[in-house]
């Protein structure tokens, strides 16, 4: 029998079976880097690289995402909307990849190295790359320490001014008791600030991003900005993210929220057919 030859239907099987294994070896390996070391470190930098693809893409599609040396922590993950389902697969065309650094050239060298760590030109329809430094980030969030959520940054000593570069996030605990209910509510009202974000004076990009994996690690809400000011006046006057920053006061709508500032090191590439950093400077 050992010397039969396979069917077609089963070489068919068999090639499938081994991609599905290829893609959760992949995903397992991520989830490792998404962990980040055994001993969590503060990061002064960030690197932010976004990728745009002709069609959608599960995580295990995506192809290389090497991690540089330089990187912390690695989060590949996806803008999608939630606010429909938040147990919807982790698919879409725009991808953003999110690495943390102790130096600003390690951060730098993310960028000038993202041809050889992420999919190039060939493989995607536009890209944009950037490092930050950090300058302001309190609150609690779960991407150094899965188990136990806290500071995971630590700003640079001067902030150098110029546009404005946010990371908010929002979390919960997973356990007997996760309301699935108060999260789906959570992602439909970050959903409707994503738009009221998108159309504010002085706003120049808004991604949601969502862990590549249900059970990843919390999701960004990724904002630049003309100015300090044009957040502020977006960000705390009265309106739609407000009232969600009064209803997360006295509900409790989230177990955990975290705000980050950066200010821009370097960027490169096209989004939308420009950089925002250009368009938020030219502005």
């Amino acid at each position: 029998m050992s010397g039969m030859r396979a069917t077609p239907s089963q070489l068919a099987a068999k090639s499938s079976t081994e991609a599905v294994e290829a893609r959760q070896q992949r995903l397992r390996s991520w989830r490792v880097l998404a962990i980040g070391h055994m001993t969590p470190r503060l990061c002064s930098h960030v690197s932010v690289h976004l990728l745009r693809f002709a069609t959608d893409k599960a995580a295990g599609d995506l192809g290389r995402l090497d991690p540089p040396r330089s990187t912390e922590l690695w989060l590949p993950m996806v803008d999608i909307a939630l606010g429909d389902n938040v147990l919807a697969d982790r698919v879409g065309t725009v991808w953003g990849v999110v690495g943390f650094h102790r130096s600003g050239d390690g951060a730098d060298s993310t960028v000038a190295d993202s041809d050889n760590i992420l999919p190039t030109a060939d493989e995607t329809t536009e890209s944009w790359h950037a490092a930050f430094d950090v300058v302001g980030h309190h609150g609690s969030v779960d991407w150094l320490d899965r188990a136990s959520p806290g500071l995971v940054l630590t700003p640079v000593a001067d902030d150098s001014g110029g546009p404005l570069t946010v990371l908010t996030t929002a979390g919960f605990v997973v356990d007997a008791n996760f309301d699935l209910a108060r999260a789906q509510n959570f992602a439909f009202n970050t959903d409707q600030v994503r738009k009221v974000m998108s159309a504010a004076p002085g706003n120049v990009l808004t991604h949601v991003l969502a862990a590549a994996e249900l059970t990843g690690p919390d999701g960004i809400t990724f904002t630049i900005w003309q100015s300090d000011a044009a957040m502020r006046d977006t960000a705390y006057q009265r309106g739609r993210h407000r009232d969600q920053i009064d209803r997360y006061k006295a509900e409790h709508t989230a177990d955990r929220t975290s705000f980050t500032r950066l200010r821009v090191r370097i960027s490169s590439g096209k989004w939308t057919g420009v950089d925002p950093i250009q368009s938020a400077t030219a502005a």
